[in-house]
């Protein structure tokens, strides 16, 4: 019950839907939303979709209706304006505030602004959608989308070869497919215990899977915690949960992911990754100067590139 419990307080009232029918705009504008919450995560370079030059045209293209419906619900949605006052999307707003005075401050700041301007849109539509579907609607969208993510992902590293030994389906990088996956794990939760329907259980394979074979350990330990944290004291959920584990190492160990066990690892590699975590501990030493440089509004949001770049041009540090 702890799990529902957090579940309830955290978003309070805005569980279910408005008492009110829905019509064309309302079903216009959602579908919006989730176009945005859709394509943003996609890396089309992969697919083969990506225009060529220094902008992805034909991406932006098919974001610009979710970019524009962020400002147009600011501005026409007086209850989603009270809703993000008075929840928790206001803590992700005062966030999203304290990264746009930053914003001259970029290391990059035509990432910086690019990464804003998309997060500041979908972070007003996804309250819009809160308000008037509830968020089992929301959670449920949510669920379907990434699942599109990561059956798209599965079938195009399965379909093409896993490169190094780590899938990154169709996101843009293997820590992205884990992060990802990661969050339509918790969602598949939230909604099982809302709603109290073990049939969303039955979608956890979809992203245990890419989530295993993305390799990326952080995302899996975190989600880890929170799962078992959601799952409280339920004996069926978790006996539920661990053969679906089981399931998925089963899948993962006779799949082509299965190399990447095989692959001989060297004495140096070993001592390498046990003593500087591939290096990390090193960039990580440099950490502290980049926060006295700038305490207050930092480096920018999505500079991260840049930043560890001119640290690699300026240091021996090497991270694999």
């Amino acid at each position: 019950m702890e799990g529902k419990r957090w579940i309830a307080c955290t978003f309070g009232p805005r569980m279910r839907a408005m008492n009110r029918p829905i019509n064309a705009h309302d079903a216009l504008l959602a579908l919006v939303v989730a176009s945005g919450i859709l394509i943003a995560p996609i890396d089309f370079q992969t697919i083969g979709l990506s225009s060529s030059g220094d902008v992805d045209i034909g991406r932006w293209g098919l974001l610009l209706p979710s970019l524009l419906a962020g400002p147009y619900i600011a501005v026409s949605s007086p209850g989603t304006r009270r809703l993000i006052r008075r929840g928790p999307a206001m803590l992700f707003g005062l966030w999203l505030a304290w990264l746009w005075i930053g914003l001259p401050f970029s290391a990059d700041p035509r990432q910086t602004f690019i990464a804003l301007v998309t997060a500041t849109s979908l972070w007003l539509g996804v309250s819009w959608f809160v308000f008037r579907f509830g968020l089992v609607a929301f959670g449920a969208t949510v669920v379907v989308v990434l699942a599109v993510v990561s059956v798209g992902g599965l079938i195009e590293d399965f379909a093409t070869g896993i490169e190094d030994d780590r899938m990154d389906g169709i996101a843009f990088g293997f820590n992205d497919l884990a992060l990802l996956t990661s969050m339509g794990l918790v969602w598949v939760l939230i909604l099982h215990r809302v709603t109290r329907q073990r049939g969303w259980l039955l979608l956890m394979p979809i992203f245990l899977v890419p989530l295993v074979g993305s390799g990326a350990r952080t995302p899996a330990i975190a989600t880890t915690i929170v799962l078992l944290v959601l799952l409280g004291g339920s004996r069926t959920a978790r006996l539920v949960l661990t053969g679906l584990v089981v399931v998925t190492v089963a899948v993962v160990l006779v799949s082509p992911l299965a190399d990447r066990f095989d692959r001989d690892v060297s004495p140096t590699e070993v001592e390498t990754s046990a003593t500087t975590l591939n290096g990390r501990i090193e960039l990580w030493s440099e950490v502290p100067d980049l926060v006295e440089q700038r305490p207050f509004v930092g480096h920018g949001f999505k500079a991260g590139n840049t930043v560890w770049r001119e640290l690699y041009l300026a240091s021996d540090i090497k991270v694999d």
